[in-house]
C-alpha cells in the first residue's frame, strides 16, 4: 500500500454561521487520482479551495505529505504549498505561445533543462504540431491539455482540477478525461478534481467521493459507489435507478413487487426485515415471452436504447433499458424479467424518504 499523500481530518469550513463543510474526512494515496462527485452547492469547490489553501477552515487538518498545511492555528500559503491548479476556464495567458504558457508554470527559475522539459511536457500531451500557436488559434481540448502541461512544469506534489472539462462538448469531454487520467498515471501525478459529472468522474478517478450538504457520504472506487452503496442518498445520485418494496424471506431471498429475488445480499438483514430495494435498469430485462407484464409509462429513446418507465403490478415503478428496436408505445403492456445477481438493499427506516423513482 502506498503512504497517503493528501490526509483530510474532520475538516470544518463555514460562512458566517452556515457550515459549508461538515468533519469531511478522506485520504488520497501517492499516485492516485481522486474526484469529490456531486451537485452544485454541495461544498465540492469549497473542499478543493481549502486544500489549496485559499480558504481558511474553522476545524480539523488537511496535511500534504508529511506537512500539516491547515489546520486552526497554521495556514500555509498556496504558493508554499507545491500544488498546480487547472481551472475550469483554463486562464492561459492570451499573448504567450503554447510553449511559453507551459514554460510560465515554471516560474522564474533558470533551470538548465527548462527548454527539454517544456518540450517533453508538450510532447505528453500531445500538442507537439501546435507549440508555436497561440490560444485563440486552438480548440478548446487543445487550451486545456496547455493548461495541464502548465500545472505539470513545476513538478507539483498535487494536482488540483476545477471543473476542468466543463466547457467542452459530451464526446470531447469523455475522451480526454481518459488522456488525462493516462498522462497523470505516466507521470506518476497525484491529483484530486471537483466535479458534478458522473462519467467524468468514473473515467477519471481511482477514488471518488460523493458529497452531499457539505457532508462526505461515501468514499469509494467507481464500481463500489455503484454496486454497493451504503446509503440511499448515494444510490439516489449514482447511476439509475429505483427502490421499492421489498421483505427479506431467508438469506439471500427477498420478496418484491418484482417477485421473488435471489442473489447474494449486499449488506446484512435477517428474516422478516422490511427493505427497499436498489432496481437498476440493467435489472429489468424485456421478454417478449415472460408472463409477467409491466405497463409503459414513459420513455427516452437513447439511440442505440431505450430507457421505459414501467408500471407493476403492484403499482410501483421501476426503470428498464433496452436495445431500441424493442420500440413500443407508452401505455403498452410488455413482458419483463429479473436478472439481479446482487441485492443492493436498505432497510425501511434508513431508506424511509429516499423510496420511489431515484431519477
Amino acid at each position: 500500500m502506498k503512504p497517503y499523500l493528501l490526509s483530510l481530518e474532520h475538516v470544518q469550513k463555514y460562512y458566517g454561521e452556515t457550515a459549508v463543510l461538515k468533519s469531511l474526512s478522506f485520504q488520497l494515496e501517492e499516485g492516485a487520482i481522486g474526484c469529490l462527485l456531486g451537485p452544485s452547492g454541495c461544498g465540492k469547490t469549497t473542499a478543493l479551495r481549502t486544500i489549496a489553501g485559499f480558504e481558511h477552515i474553522q476545524g480539523g487538518r488537511i496535511r500534504i505529505g508529511s506537512d500539516i498545511v491547515s489546520s486552526t492555528d497554521n495556514h500555509v500559503p498556496p504558493e508554499n504549498r507545491r500544488i498546480g491548479m487547472v481551472f475550469q476556464d483554463y486562464a492561459l495567458f492570451p499573448h504567450l505561445n503554447v510553449r511559453d504558457n507551459v514554460a510560465f508554470g515554471i516560474g522564474k527559475k533558470k533551470e538548465k533543462h527548462t527548454r527539454a522539459h517544456v518540450s517533453d511536457l508538450i510532447d505528453l500531451v500531445g500538442l507537439e504540431a501546435v507549440a508555436d500557436q497561440y490560444p485563440h488559434e486552438l480548440s478548446g481540448g487543445q487550451q486545456q491539455r496547455v493548461a495541464l502541461a502548465r500545472a505539470l512544469a513545476p513538478n507539483p506534489r498535487l494536482l488540483l482540477m476545477d471543473e476542468p472539462f466543463s466547457n467542452l462538448d459530451v464526446t470531447l469531454r469523455e475522451r480526454l478525461s481518459i488522456e488525462v487520467r493516462n498522462v497523470l498515471h505516466q507521470q506518476g501525478t497525484t491529483a484530486i478534481l471537483v466535479t458534478h459529472n458522473q462519467s467524468e468522474a468514473f473515467a477519471m478517478a481511482d477514488q471518488i467521493g460523493i458529497m452531499e450538504n457539505g457532508e462526505l457520504q461515501q468514499w469509494d472506487t467507481a464500481y463500489q459507489l455503484y454496486h454497493r452503496p451504503q446509503n440511499p442518498k448515494v444510490a439516489d445520485f449514482v447511476g439509475e435507478g429505483v427502490l421499492i418494496d421489498g421483505k427479506v424471506i431467508s438469506e439471500g431471498q427477498v420478496e418484491t413487487g418484482l417477485g421473488l429475488l435471489e442473489g447474494r445480499f449486499s449488506y446484512p438483514c435477517t428474516n422478516g426485515c422490511p427493505a427497499k430495494v436498489l432496481i437498476r435498469p440493467e435489472d429489468v430485462a424485456h421478454d417478449d415471452d415472460s408472463p409477467y407484464k409491466a405497463e409503459i409509462l414513459q420513455k427516452n429513446f437513447r439511440g442505440p436504447t431505450i430507457l421505459y418507465v414501467l408500471r407493476l403490478s403492484s403499482n410501483e415503478r421501476v426503470l428498464s433499458i433496452v436495445p431500441s428496436h424493442h420500440d413500443h408505445r407508452v401505455g403498452d403492456h410488455i413482458g419483463i424479467r429479473t436478472r439481479v445477481e446482487e441485492i443492493i438493499l436498505f432497510e425501511t427506516k434508513a431508506a424511509k424518504m429516499a423510496g420511489g423513482l431515484l431519477h
